[in-house]
């Protein structure tokens, strides 16, 4: 994937965090192994992806989950975006236009961000035919870190995090599962 080509230097050139809104995240061993390297140079981590609820492809969610408590106990935070009120998402094997995630983007150190069709899941770097824009803008990538911090409020979001037993926890701030 060229994508995948670009946007790999760009998160490991990155000292401060990073920051990834993908409705599909599905990084893998390698991604999950890349990810908690990062956490443990010094790099913050943040990923904001659809919670089962909001997912219109459960087979994506399955192939995340797999990786969430690697990523967890490796100091990468995770949210997981609750379903809009009011709407129902048509989940299938494949997908529909019922996610009610589909931003994706990334941005580094504040100063640099990707903007695309690209998902961090193993069809956009295989199959698909993603593009997007790359910009080195702080101001672009403040607004980005300003619209994940929304996107990510308790009435939003599920934080995801462990409990002391290793046990996974969905938390908005007011409700734990």
């Amino acid at each position: 994937s060229q994508v995948l080509a670009m946007i790999g230097p760009m998160l490991e050139d990155s000292r401060h965090r990073i920051s990834i809104i993908s409705p599909y995240f599905v990084p893998g061993k390698q991604g999950s192994s890349f990810f908690v390297r990062q956490v443990g140079a010094g790099t913050g981590v943040r990923v904001l992806t659809n919670s089962l609820a909001a997912n219109d492809v459960a087979m994506v969610y399955g192939g995340y989950s797999k990786s969430r408590p690697a990523l967890l106990r490796g100091g990468v935070q995770i949210w997981e975006l609750k379903p809009l009120p009011g709407v129902e998402t048509q989940r299938s094997m494949f997908g529909s236009s019922g996610a009610s995630l589909h931003t994706k983007a990334l941005a580094a150190d504040s100063s640099r961000l990707f903007v695309g069709s690209y998902n961090l899941d193993p069809r956009s770097t295989s199959l698909n035919c993603e593009q997007g824009v790359f910009a080195s803008d702080p101001v672009l990538a403040a607004e980005l870190a300003q619209r994940f911090e929304h996107m990510t409020a308790g009435q939003r979001a599920w934080q995801v995090t462990l409990d002391q037993a290793g046990n996974l926890r969905w938390t908005d701030g007011e409700r734990s599962l």
